[in-house]
């Protein structure tokens, strides 16, 4: 029997359309129900093993990982140097500053001693000029009547200091070493006077007696003058004095 045939001798309907129509594959010539002649099934997707999955995983995150730390280590160090440039400046500033701070100080001071040296010189000067002279006579020599001139003047220039003036420093001793100067040529000079007024008195007999006077006195004046210099700020001897007041 016909297998496309019923049992009545017709042709058996199509099982997929419900008719007599033949298959496909029976109109075309081809095997009906079956892929095309020399097809092949595509292989099945092979499978990573796992080990291998993980390994990847693995080195990824410690790729990801060096790299995050590395950003990280690079960020800190260029904060660490933004940092050191900061602190280094403010530090600058602060050495400026006080530098500035200090020659402000200095020329404060600077002034301020010249200050004190011209209120010191304006007060003992004539005096120190006046004693000055009698010494530099005494090196050439001189009579008594020109030695009674020139303490007339010292004493002049004695009477117009203003002690008060001095303050308590270094020019108030140098005021005492001149007015020490000035008390032995007085002495001297008196002691010269009396003589040449006694009929008695021979003046080569107080020689060695106004000498020693004289030597006093040059020795105190002498002393007095670098005390005044050591006042002066722009003379080589210059030495800040601490305990002064009152001079300005």
């Amino acid at each position: 029997m016909n297998d496309q045939q019923g049992p009545t001798g017709a042709p058996n309907p199509n099982p997929m359309t419900g008719t007599n129509q033949a298959p496909m594959g029976a109109q075309t010539g081809q095997a009906p129900w079956g892929p095309p002649a020399g097809w092949m099934p595509p292989p099945p997707p092979r499978k990573r093993s796992r080990r291998l999955v993980v390994s990847l995983v693995a080195v990824a995150v410690l790729v990801i990982g060096a790299v995050g730390a590395t950003s990280v280590v690079v960020v800190k160090n260029h904060q660490a140097k933004v940092d050191a440039q900061h602190r280094k400046e403010a530090a600058e500033r602060r050495a400026a500053a006080a530098a500035k701070k200090k020659r402000q100080e200095k020329a404060a001071a600077l002034a301020a001693a010249r200050r004190d040296y011209q209120a010191c010189t304006s007060q003992l000067s004539s005096l120190q000029d006046a004693l000055s002279g009698i010494d530099a006579r005494l090196d050439v020599g001189l009579r008594e009547a020109e030695m009674s001139d020139l303490v007339g003047e010292a004493s002049v220039a004695y009477s117009k200091i203003d002690v008060d003036a001095l303050g308590t420093g270094v020019c108030l001793n140098a005021g005492a070493k001149l007015e020490t100067s000035f008390n032995r040529y007085v002495a001297a000079e008196q002691q010269w006077n009396d003589c040449i007024s006694d009929l008695y008195c021979d003046t080569d007999s107080i020689e060695p007696d106004l000498q020693a006077k004289w030597l006093k006195a040059s020795t105190a004046l002498d002393r007095a003058g670098d005390l005044l210099d050591s006042l002066n700020p722009d003379d080589p001897s210059y030495a800040p004095d601490t305990t002064a007041s009152g001079t300005t």
